[in-house]
Formats: structure tokens, C-alpha cells, sequence
């Protein structure tokens, strides 16, 4: 999960490695990219930026071999799990200790590991709640939506005869001390692989209900893992934006999720989708294709997703089910206006952020604006009826968008409250029309969602023209 981290080491780690001086000089492009990732898990790992644990790890295991020797020791020390056995060295402020002889308890399918000392430990009983839940996410995950058991790990992480059945590990520590609350690594450098997890020892640094906040954590660190069964080289943003979702799935009374509805595609339409910035909170977007279209809907993108990448992948699952890519995605944008509406739980959603409101009126009738829309991104305008268009108004919308991705929906807000959906034919030069009615008196306003559903990086900062014009009739 998100928020500035301290990595769980083994106790064997040794102090980081002596920066490479001919590093700088390479111009082999996956050199520079490891190097990258690398530098970006250090950073992570001693608490000095914000960022993703999972991801930092996953991406520097895809990454290690293009390093130097040097440098390769510290990726494979930041990806060792807890407790590996070695040299009980460590000179690192952010490299805990774990040690090599810890508890465990097995069950079929997991093993927790803890300590009983040190700035590690965990309670007898925490331990038991840990094994506890990670049953309960486990059943839920894999026997109750049908996703692919995690690939086993042989006997990696097997301790006291304990854990040689490839049970997944998972590791107590004190990641909350750098507001962490867990992750996954994976541990093959493949398209498909095993992981271990860590868990913070007692959630106990967050503020809020300790159980809450580890069922939420288990559920999505564990859907991690199911991840890389899958693809764990898939794109960071379906990894997130469903790991998140499917905490939603597991607890769905948890609602710890909500917490990143602020910074989401949904609030903040005019960032793309699959932006960075909006990973934990588009898990929204997710939810708006499950409550459509089942919950299956994840698992069908998910296993699409092994051969495809997450947008083609994405596509084609919408395919199946008679819609695009284009059509929900203008959906999800102009639904994003009303989630109460629209949402099993969307009363406590926030809505989207308008980019302007403006009145029209006997004196103004016509209304010419101008917008630039990056990829899978939109923009809200509203318009609302001056007090002096009494009688019978209509007003007529006139759309003009790039190509023929361009999307347009507007909604009509009644003043008895009654709300009218008019999506706009749009045809492949990008233009379209509607007429609405109008009146002061049955009129509150309308929005008009403009979306650039395009799913390319190359096509954003593209120009949107919209013009009402309103007139008696």
C-alpha cells in the first residue's frame, strides 16, 4: 500500500553499497532503468519519499540483472525476505532486524511468521487474528471469487519442519514506525511468480481500528500476490486500482478505501485514468465496472491480462459483455456528477469536480467554450437557466471533439428533483448535437460530461469546443 515506507529486511542485510563510478556513464537504457529502480527502493526504504513498497520491489526485481555486481547485492539485499539466515550484521537505520529463529504457525495454505522480542515482536494473539484473516482473505479470493491459487514457494521460508508444502509466508514487523502498512514481493524475475508478504506487527501507529486496518491491508496485499500469478510485469495502475478494489470485495464494511476517493478520476475527472497520482483512488472506476457487470468482470481483466496488456486487456473483457472501453468510460465520467445515484455506496462519495458553471439568459443566449482533455480524462461544465427564461426555452448543444473517441453526456437536473441522462450521438469526425428543454421553472441546470476516451499517452492536452445556445420553443 501507499504512503512513505520502511522495508522489513533479513537480519543479514548489509550496509548499502558503495555507489558504482562508472554508473553514470553507461547508456545502456535497462542499465539506467535498474539503476532507477533501485535508487527509487532506497529511497522508499529509508522513509525519504512517498511511494509503493510492492511495486518499488516488484519492479526492482524485474530489473536486478541489468546491474552492476555491486549494486545487485543491495537490490537482492531489499528484496530478501524476513528472517533468510546469514550474517546477523546490521548497520542501517532502516533496515530492521528480524531474526532468523522466529515463530511460525502453518496452516494449509499460509504461514505467519513473528517475533516474540525486539522491535518486532507481535502478540501471541495478534498472531492468531493474522492467521485468522489471512484464511478468511484467502477463502474469500480464491475459492469465493475463483482467482488462480498463489504458485507455491517449495519449502522457501520453511522453519522447525513447518511451511515445506509451498504455503504462503507472511511476515509481522514493525513497518507502521515508517507508515507502512505491508506489501508483497515477488520473487522470480518471470511473468509469473511466487511472493511472501509483510504485514505491520499491530497496526497500532494508524490512528484507527487496528483489525479494520489489517483485513484491508490482507485483502489487498494478498490480491497482490494473486497478481503475480498472473502478470507480475502488468502495468502499476490495474495492479493498484483492483488491489484496492478488492478490499471492497473481501470487507466490504471495512471501507478503508474511501480514504482515496479525494484523489481519484472520480473526483478530479480531468486526471486520466490510469495516472499515477489517482492509482488507490480509481479503484472506483473498478467498482462502477463490477456493480455493472458482476465482480467477474476483475477476474475476466485479469486473466486477459496475461497475454494483453492491461488496457487491451480491459477492452476486450468489455467487448464480451457488448460495450467498449469508450462507452463505460464516458459513463463512469458523467456518473461521477451523481454517485448517490449511481453507486450501492455512493452517498458518501464525494462528486466531480466542475470545471465551470455559467447561466444563460435573455440577454446572453449563446455560450461558446473551449477545453484541452488528456487520455481517458474528462471535464464537467455546467449550465443553468437565467430567471429570465420563463415560458418555454429550450437550449441546444453543439459538441466539437478530436476524433471519434470524443464522448458527450449530459445530464438534466429537474427541479423536482426527476434527473434525465441524454448521452450525444457523437459521429467520427468528433461533432454532435442535442436539443434540452430549458424553462426557469422545471430546470435546475445540466451538466455535460466531455471525455476524451482515447486510451493512448500520445493523445493528450487535445481540444474540446462545446456551444449552447438558448431559445424559446
Amino acid at each position: 500500500m501507499a504512503l512513505a515506507v520502511g522495508l522489513l529486511a533479513p537480519s543479514y542485510a548489509a550496509s548499502p553499497a558503495a555507489t558504482d563510478p562508472g554508473r553514470g556513464s553507461a547508456n545502456d537504457h535497462a542499465s539506467d532503468h535498474a539503476q532507477a529502480a533501485l535508487d527509487h527502493a532506497q529511497e522508499i526504504a529509508a522513509g525519504h519519499t512517498e511511494g509503493d513498497a510492492t511495486l518499488a520491489l516488484t519492479q526492482l526485481q524485474q530489473t536486478k540483472d541489468d546491474l552492476p555486481a555491486g549494486e545487485q547485492r543491495e537490490a537482492e539485499r531489499l528484496l530478501a525476505r524476513p528472517g533468510d539466515p546469514g550474517s546477523p550484521d546490521v548497520d542501517d537505520e532502516y533496515v530492521p532486524n528480524f531474526p532468523a529463529n522466529h515463530r511460525i504457525a502453518c496452516s494449509t495454505t499460509v504461514c505467519v511468521h513473528w517475533t516474540q522480542s525486539g522491535t518486532h515482536q507481535a502478540s501471541a494473539s495478534f498472531s492468531v487474528l493474522v492467521q485468522r484473516t489471512m484464511k478468511f482473505v484467502w477463502d474469500r479470493e480464491i475459492a469465493g471469487l475463483g482467482y488462480k491459487t498463489p504458485l507455491g514457494d517449495g519449502t522457501r521460508g520453511a522453519l522447525n519442519g513447518q511451511g515445506t508444502d509451498g504455503q504462503l509466508d507472511v511476515y509481522l514487523g514493525n513497518t507502521g514506525a515508517k507508515s507502512v502498512f505491508g506489501y508483497a514481493v515477488p520473487e522470480q524475475d518471470s511473468r509469473q511468480s511466487h511472493a511472501y508478504m509483510v504485514l505491520d506487527n499491530n497496526f497500532a501507529e494508524f490512528g484507527g481500528n487496528p483489525t479494520v486496518q489489517l483485513r484491508a491491508t490482507a485483502a489487498h496485499e494478498f490480491f497482490h500476490v494473486v497478481q503475480f500469478g498472473y502478470d507480475s510485469y502488468e502495468q502499476g495502475w490495474l495492479m493498484e486500482d483492483t488491489a484496492t478494489w478488492m478490499e471492497e470485495q473481501v470487507y466490504d464494511e471495512a471501507n478503508d478505501n474511501r480514504n482515496y476517493l479525494p484523489r481519484s478520476s472520480l473526483r478530479h475527472p480531468t486526471v486520466s485514468l490510469d495516472h499515477q497520482s489517482v492509482w488507490y483512488g480509481n479503484w472506483v472506476f473498478f467498482q462502477h465496472l463490477s456493480e455493472a457487470y458482476g465482480e467477474g468482470v476483475v477476474k475476466d481483466i485479469w486473466g486477459r491480462a496475461v497475454s494483453r496488456s492491461a488496457k487491451d486487456a480491459l477492452r476486450s473483457a468489455l467487448s464480451a459483455r457488448g460495450t467498449s472501453l469508450a462507452d463505460r468510460f464516458s459513463k463512469f465520467s458523467v456518473d461521477s456528477n451523481i454517485p448517490a445515484r449511481v453507486y450501492e455506496e455512493g452517498s458518501t462519495f464525494p462528486r466531480a469536480i466542475v470545471g465551470g458553471t455559467w447561466a444563460l439568459s435573455t440577454s446572453r443566449r449563446d455560450l461558446s467554450l473551449s477545453t484541452r482533455i488528456n487520455h481517458l480524462a474528462s471535464n464537467n461544465v455546467v449550465v443553468r437557466p437565467a430567471s429570465s427564461l420563463t415560458g418555454r426555452w429550450r437550449v441546444r448543444i453543439r459538441v466539437n471533439g478530436p476524433y471519434y473517441l470524443t464522448r458527450a453526456y449530459a445530464l438534466l437536473h429537474r427541479r423536482d428533483g426527476r434527473l434525465g441522462r441524454y448521452p450525444i450521438r457523437i459521429n467520427s469526425a468528433g461533432d454532435g448535437s442535442a436539443t434540452l428543454v430549458f424553462s426557469r421553472a422545471s430546470v435546475n441546470r445540466i451538466t455535460l460530461n466531455l471525455a476524451n476516451t482515447h486510451p493512448s499517452y500520445t493523445k493528450n492536452n487535445l481540444p474540446f469546443k462545446v456551444r449552447f445556445t438558448a431559445f424559446r420553443g
